[in-house]
């Protein structure tokens, strides 16, 4: 049985925007059913769905989509305040 074949209708696309940016798109499949072999017409508005992702873009990070890459600056801690976080956690744990 494939993997949350219980639990999720869709199925993962490769798709290249259209200024060359590669990306996992997850669809969800019109069918609760696995998708082996998925062709356009197996997906509820995809060209809509396809247009927007190509519209979404970022240059912080290669292929990344404004909004992934907005939330990972927000909750990524800096590196000298994590390690020093890091540092006293380890200590107080090790004593």
């Amino acid at each position: 049985k494939p993997f949350a074949s219980t639990s999720y209708y869709s199925c993962n696309v490769f798709f290249r925007s259209p200024d060359g940016g590669m990306h996992v798109v997850t669809l969800p499949s019109r069918e609760p059913i696995v998708v082996k072999a998925p062709n356009p017409e197996d997906f509820k508005n995809i060209d809509a769905i396809l247009s927007a992702v190509g519209r979404l873009r970022c240059d912080m990070y290669d292929n990344a989509l404004l909004p992934i890459a907005l939330v990972n600056k927000l909750v990524s801690l800096s590196n000298h305040p994590s390690s020093v976080l890091l540092q006293r956690f380890a200590t107080g744990a090790l004593g």
